[in-house]
């Protein structure tokens, strides 16, 4: 916080200098400037008042007054960034101030630091019971029910000591109104209006009450008076404003805001909510113009910053956007919502693996962050992370079971499970949540049609539309169950009853059609669609069902004759111009189609259903995909919630190669025409290119169950074989079965997948490896080709570094992966990257708990820097996970050679054992560091030396081996700069070892160094004060230093503890030249 003051004070003292032209010496006179500066403060001229401030702070940086002033002018004007610093500096100077307390109770508020500000909210009203603004802050952090009974008390207490005050009426009506008493709160902001006509918090209060209960007429007089009766620098008055805007009158909210940033230009919030509203409103320029505004002003503005992100992002400029966010983050790393932001950048710009990752980061720094939650529910998902996903969304929806999508998502995870008896009692639960809401009942109904339940199916459906009348969702599903079993006259009956409740709903007479076409009236279906176009033109489906019923009953000639004639009369018959090449379509007559539905857009460029249907023209038949994609976007803005119009574009955007992106409409367009198998078909061709197989077999099977003929079936059934192709077991037949398919579609990422595993499995690594290649040339972002290179490199010698790039590669794309972490984290540690591999390897074991050949891995991950006691509890994890798994022998091995490396002076019985270790694996370290330790005992210096620079030329970080040469080279003569460098290392790996202390004081006392060596010998021998040569060199250092007494007492020491010959009789030297 301090760095963050200084800089302000530096920023705020260069404008000075550069507003005024004039001298920032010190011998401007302080007086003069906070005289001036405090007269423009009263008077709210806050720029002005803000220059003077400066002025004297650049004199005296330690004035408390002119420091809370100064934060105050920030934190009127909404800079609360810079307000922050001043006002805590100002309060550590003198905690006194009371205004000052209280606006930084306000800050740590708006921070999310509820004690805090409750402490600031309590110190005020101790010190000034009568303050107004105390009592409304401090009911503000009540955020526990625990937390809200202890204000209530808190402020009882107050009105018996102070009598009735409005600020105390409206803090305990804030209390009721969070504990959902809307009388009582109602009744206590009206006791504090009574108190206090004027009291702004009182109306802006009640205002809440009202808005919440619906009562939009009185929510706007109460928020209105709230604003007339506030200060002009005010969130009240925005309130006010977000309340019209809200309610759709955001001209007049917007007039709200205009004339407060009129009348006071240097408060941002308002024109924050102004640049919001623009950006609402679409209206880009006017609100980059407000950004600017507000950025020049404060840079570092966090609501400008984001909304500044946002804005680079919907405009298209996704790497600006994604590099603003990521900047955002180097200022605000605990803002979760930058991250969620950001997350949604990364989806824009293809990049599925960042998003998760980041939104998992959002999601640890705020689990109630609720967007970012469902939204990184969604894309695990997506990805087929379905397992994890259900243990995720069940954790959520205890947390949050009021959140509907939550319950949703998670249904849906167990469908893509193919649970579906879970999903069902997802449902339930949520049905008795939720018990009006018809979309349970309809999920329901369809989960029954998964299961091929038609009579529970059609109970489901029957329910829906009891909870919610005219539901269209169910009135679909239960038409095709009357279709289905030829039921027409109940499917009329139901559709009638309907029609004389809304006669004018188009998809009732769509529906009323079907059911006419299944008993072969074409006259009353042909009736029955033309009023659905003529009450919805823009219907597509009714369109094509009219299309479609001229040319399978042999009425297109007529038909044509009569729409050729309307348009003739009228050449702007959007209508007939529709069907027109809704006609030649269906007669695949492509070109003619084309021109009809080009004559139309000369008509109307916005009519959405000749723009979808000439953009899959353009993309399925006339060969240009650019020229397609254009019609399609361009259709998508139009008609942003039709899935006929979404699958067209998620198509195109498929075909173009641009998988994720194709995806995310897909999915939409799935949900919304569950029984389309075309669509399901398209969801499943995305993720089968994307190499997310559970996906594509899922979505696949779903299509050939809706429909065993439509466009791609054939395709569908062959994608499926491919998909049950088990490469671990394939022969001969089911190679030569792949290979052919390859050379009819050569770019199928699952068949190249199968058949570069089994050209591995059989040894044909060239082949093999130019495969999986070709997967990542025709998808770069597809995850598992890069997976299978880095594991066929890892194992080939000389394959290591290519095998560690791709597995980088991989994990750039899928950092949430555990298998893609897993695996980098063994090539890393292999490629001597330790500290990246134990980093790689905890992320994946947290995932993974119980996986035993991750759990060692970790264990030598850890034991290669030398965290000793995590290597053993993960070892032993390993081992209690799976006693026989793989490498269990080895981890046996590993533990017991641990055991006898913590035990040195136990070890010399078992230097049999320890030779044969090493003669099996002379590097391993284990082993190298119990043999030191026996070469050690048998006082074998140099032998011990060289085991331990064994150790270390495997794990150059392995502070236990640093620390033992550093003790034997403590020892040794002379000045040795090496060992002095690893005695370094190892005391700030071992700062409370004595051991290693002694060793470090001893080689900087022979460095000539005895300061500083007194004071590491000193706390060796106060922690071993039975150590000889501890207390001799301490002795020495002293003696240099001219502290004779200290000296003549620790070499006195020194020969009372058996001190070797050599020293003992330089000890005695000393001594007498000291007498």
């Amino acid at each position: 916080m301090g760095r963050h003051l200084q800089w302000v004070l530096t920023v705020v003292a260069a404008m000075l200098c550069a507003i005024t032209g004039v001298s920032c010496s010190p011998s401007a006179s302080k007086a003069r400037h906070l005289e001036q500066a405090d007269r423009y403060y009263e008077a709210g001229e806050y720029d002005k008042a803000e220059v003077e401030y400066i002025s004297v702070l650049h004199v005296d940086s330690q004035d408390p007054h002119c420091l809370g002033r100064l934060g105050l002018v920030y934190f009127q004007q909404g800079r609360m960034d810079r307000a922050l610093p001043l006002l805590l500096r100002s309060f550590e100077l003198d905690s006194s101030n009371l205004d000052v307390r209280l606006k930084l109770g306000l800050v740590y508020l708006a921070m999310g630091k509820l004690k805090e500000a409750r402490d600031e909210a309590l110190f005020v009203m101790d010190r000034k019971p009568q303050d107004e603004e105390a009592p409304i802050l401090l009911a503000e952090t009540a955020a526990t029910p625990k937390a809200a009974e202890e204000t209530r008390q808190r402020l009882q207490k107050a009105l018996q000591a102070t009598g009735e005050k409005a600020s105390l009426q409206v803090a305990l009506g804030n209390l009721s109104l969070r504990q959902r008493d809307l009388p009582a709160a109602e009744a206590a902001f009206k006791r504090a209006l009574a108190l206090d006509p004027k009291s702004s918090a009182a109306y802006s209060a009640l205002g809440n009450v009202y808005w919440s209960q619906n009562d939009l007429k009185q929510a706007e007089q109460a928020f209105q008076a709230a604003a007339e009766f506030a200060p002009l620098r005010s969130p009240r008055r925005l309130k006010y404003a977000q309340f019209k805007v809200r309610n759709g009158d955001a001209e007049a909210g917007k007039r709200v805001l205009e004339e407060i940033v009129q009348k006071a230009p240097d408060y941002l919030p308002a024109s924050a909510q102004l640049a919001e509203l623009a950006f609402r409103e679409k209206r880009y320029d006017d609100c980059d113009a407000l950004l600017k505004r507000i950025l020049t002003r404060d840079p570092l503005n966090y609501e400008a910053m984001l909304l500044s992100g946002r804005l680079k992002l919907v405009k298209g400029e996704t790497a600006k956007a994604i590099s603003e966010f990521e900047g955002m983050l180097f200022r605000y790393p605990k803002a979760a919502f930058v991250r969620y932001q950001l997350a949604l950048a990364y989806l824009v710009d293809n990049e599925p693996g960042k998003a998760r990752n980041t939104l998992g980061e959002a999601v640890s720094l705020n689990p109630d962050l609720v967007e970012a939650a469902l939204l990184l529910a969604e894309l695990k998902i997506r990805a087929g992370d379905l397992s994890s996903t259900v243990v995720f969304l069940k954790q959520f929806i205890q947390q949050h079971p009021q959140i509907a999508q939550g319950w949703l998502l998670l249904a849906e995870a167990c469908r893509a499970l193919n649970n579906l008896d879970d999903a069902l009692g997802v449902y339930r639960k949520f049905e008795e949540l939720f018990p009006k809401s018809p979309e349970v009942a309809l999920q329901t109904g369809l989960v029954h049609l998964q299961q091929g339940k038609k009579d529970e199916a059609r109970k489901a459906f029957e329910k829906a539309l009891e909870l919610t009348p005219g539901y269209l969702p169910a009135m679909d599903q239960l038409v095709d169950l009357d279709l289905a079993g030829k039921q027409y006259a109940a499917a009329l009956q139901r559709i009638g009853k309907e029609l004389e409740k809304n006669p004018k709903q188009a998809h009732l007479c769509f529906l009323q059609a079907r059911v006419f076409l299944a008993q072969r009236d074409t006259k009353q279906a042909e009736a029955a669609l033309r009023k659905a176009v003529e009450l919805q033109p823009d219907f597509h489906a009714a369109y094509f069902l009219l299309a479609q019923l001229y040319v399978t009953s042999n009425q297109r000639q007529k038909a044509m004759e009569e729409l050729f004639a309307v348009v003739a009369k009228n050449p702007k018959d959007v209508a007939s111009l529709m069907l027109i090449g809704m006609i030649y379509d269906y007669e695949k007559d492509y070109n003619a189609a084309r021109d009809a539905y080009e004559k139309l857009l000369g008509v109307n460029p916005k009519f959405g259903p000749a723009l979808n249907n000439l953009a899959y023209l353009y993309s399925e038949h006339l060969g240009k995909l650019d020229r397609a994609y254009e019609l399609a976007g361009k259709a998508r803005e139009l008609q942003p919630r039709d899935p006929f119009v979404a699958d067209t574009l998620g198509w195109i955007l498929y075909k173009k190669g641009q998988y994720s992106t194709a995806l995310n409409l897909l999915r939409e367009t799935a949900d919304k025409l569950p029984t389309e198998a075309e669509v399901q078909y398209h969801l499943a061709m995305t993720h089968y290119m994307m190499g997310e197989e559970e996906s594509a077999r899922l979505a696949f099977q779903r299509a050939l169950q809706l429909n065993k003929e439509f466009p791609g079936s054939v395709e569908a059934g062959r994608c499926l074989a491919v998909l049950s192709v088990d490469a671990k077991t394939a022969g001969v037949e089911a190679r030569a079965g792949l290979e052919s398919r390859l050379a009819e579609k050569p770019n199928d990422p699952v068949a190249l997948l199968r058949l570069a595993a089994i050209y591995a499995r059989e040894g044909m690594f060239d082949k093999a490896v130019a495969t999986y290649e070709g997967i990542t040339k025709a998808n770069p972002r597809n995850v598992k080709p890069l997976i299978n290179l880095a594991q066929l490199y890892a194992w080939r010698s000389q394959g290591e570094s290519k095998a560690f790039e791709y597995a980088k590669a991989a994990y750039k794309l899928a950092p949430d992966d555990p298998v893609v972490a897993g695996l980098l984290g063994r090539l890393a540690y292999r490629a001597g990257d330790y500290k990246w591999a134990l980093s790689l390897l905890r992320q994946t074991v947290a995932k993974q708990p119980g996986n035993p050949e991750l759990l060692y891995d970790l264990a030598e991950a850890a034991y290669g820097l030398g965290r000793i006691g995590e290597a053993e509890t993960a070892a032993r994890a390993a081992l209690q996970a799976d006693a026989t798994f793989r490498r269990a022998a080895e981890a046996k091995r590993f533990l017991s050679m641990v055991e006898l490396a913590a035990k040195p002076s136990q070890a010399l019985p078992y230097e049999s054992r320890v030779e044969q270790a090493l003669k099996s694996d002379p590097a391993d370290v284990p082993a190298l560091m119990v043999m030191a330790a026996i070469h050690e005992q048998k006082a074998d210096i140099k032998a011990a030396k060289q085991a331990y620079e064994r150790v270390l030329a495997r794990f150059p970080d392995f502070a236990l081996a640093k620390k033992r040469l550093a003790i034997l080279g403590a020892e040794e003569p002379g000045d040795n700069r090496k060992t002095y460098e690893m005695a370094v290392t190892a005391r700030e790996a071992f700062p409370d070892d004595a051991e290693i202390g002694k060793a470090l004081g001893i080689i900087i006392y022979k460095r000539g160094d005895y300061k500083a060596a007194v004071n590491l010998l000193k706390e060796s021998a106060s922690k071993r004060p039975d150590d000889a040569k501890a207390a001799f060199y301490l002795g020495m250092s002293q003696y240099w230093l001219k502290k004779l007494d200290e000296s003549k007492q620790s070499l006195q020491r020194a020969l009372s503890l058996s001190l070797p010959a050599d020293l003992a009789a330089e000890a005695q030297r000393v001594l007498l030249t000291i007498k």
